[in-house]
C-alpha cells in the first residue's frame, strides 16, 4: 500500500510544480507565440469512454478541452487555431491538451 501512495504524492507533486505561474507569458491569454493553426480532421476516439480529438494533418493528435456540438462528427475536415494548455493535465493520456480559439469547417 505504502508505494501507491508513494507514487501517488509523485504524481501530484509533479503536476503542481510544472504549472505556470500566473505571470508568465505561457499562461496568458491571447499569447501569439503560442498559437496553432492546423488543419485537421475530428476523430471519434474509443478510450476512457470516448471522447473526440483531432488529427492535424501532420499526423499530430489534439485533445481540445472546449469542441463545440457541432463540429463533434467523426471525420468532419476543420480548419483550427489553437493554444496548447499549460499545467493542465488529463487521464485520457491522448494528444496534446488544447483550447480551441477558432474553428472553421472545410
Amino acid at each position: 500500500m505504502r508505494p501507491l501512495l508513494l507514487v501517488a504524492l509523485l504524481f501530484l507533486a509533479a503536476c503542481v510544480s510544472s504549472q505556470a505561474e500566473p505571470g508568465s507569458p505561457s499562461n496568458q491569454p491571447g499569447s501569439p507565440q503560442e498559437l496553432r493553426d492546423v488543419l485537421a480532421t475530428v476523430r471519434y476516439i474509443p478510450l476512457e469512454g470516448g471522447f473526440f480529438g483531432l488529427v492535424a494533418s501532420d499526423g499530430r493528435q489534439y485533445d481540445p478541452t472546449n469542441l463545440g456540438e457541432e463540429f463533434q462528427q467523426d471525420g468532419l475536415a476543420v480548419r483550427a487555431t489553437l493554444r496548447p494548455m499549460r499545467g493542465v493535465v488529463s487521464f485520457r493520456m491522448w494528444g496534446t491538451i488544447v483550447e480551441i480559439v477558432a474553428m472553421e469547417k472545410r
